[in-house]
């Protein structure tokens, strides 16, 4: 990855920052969908400074190319009212990197619910009793609040940020510009 884009949120009155960039992560995830391309992936180089939330700024990494097959899709439309975007840039030399992964939650006593109800076949008020809300703990991470194009539902994708790097790892990315074995230039 040798460039980047950084889409910063302006502050507006009438959205709060994290709803904005809740709306911008969708938009860029459902873009990624259809380039299909698996040599993008993001950051969020505010995460954590001030507190457990992503900050104001969405920065994606990639080749120059793939950056600009990106921004020609033109997802980013809605937003152009709440957001700055900058240019295709340079990442700089002698960057640091860090994995940045998804990170789900074993326990929702929703999800684990749902689960009980298909294997055995179960009522959902049978499951309630089961399985009461107080088995769910929540992740103490910041997270993106997203709605699933194939279920219709929200839910939080939770991110961690691994430790500070010397060297780049090589690997690819999802649609959500996520990898479970590379890593993104950090600056």
């Amino acid at each position: 990855m040798d460039y980047y884009l950084d889409f910063t949120i302006r502050k507006n009155p009438e959205i709060t920052d994290s709803q904005v960039l809740n709306i911008s992560f969708s938009k860029l995830h459902q873009a990624l969908v259809r380039l299909q391309s698996n040599q993008i992936g993001i950051s969020f180089p505010e995460a954590g400074k001030n507190d457990k939330t992503l900050g104001t700024r969405l920065r994606i990494h990639g080749l120059a190319s793939g950056l600009d097959e990106l921004m020609k899709l033109n997802w980013f439309f809605s937003l152009n009212d709440y957001i700055d975007i900058s240019g295709i840039n340079k990442i700089p030399a002698k960057t640091q990197h860090r994995f940045i992964q998804r990170i789900q939650s074993k326990s929702s006593a929703e999800r684990l619910r749902r689960r009980l109800m298909k294997r055995h076949y179960i009522d959902e008020n049978t499951a309630l009793e089961r399985i009461p809300d107080q088995v769910s703990k929540t992740l103490q991470l910041p997270f993106l609040q997203i709605m699933s194009g194939s279920t219709g539902q929200q839910f939080k994708l939770f991110l961690s940020h691994g430790p500070l790097l010397d060297e780049e790892v090589l690997g690819l990315f999802n649609s959500y510009g996520l990898s479970k074995g590379g890593t993104v230039p950090w600056f």
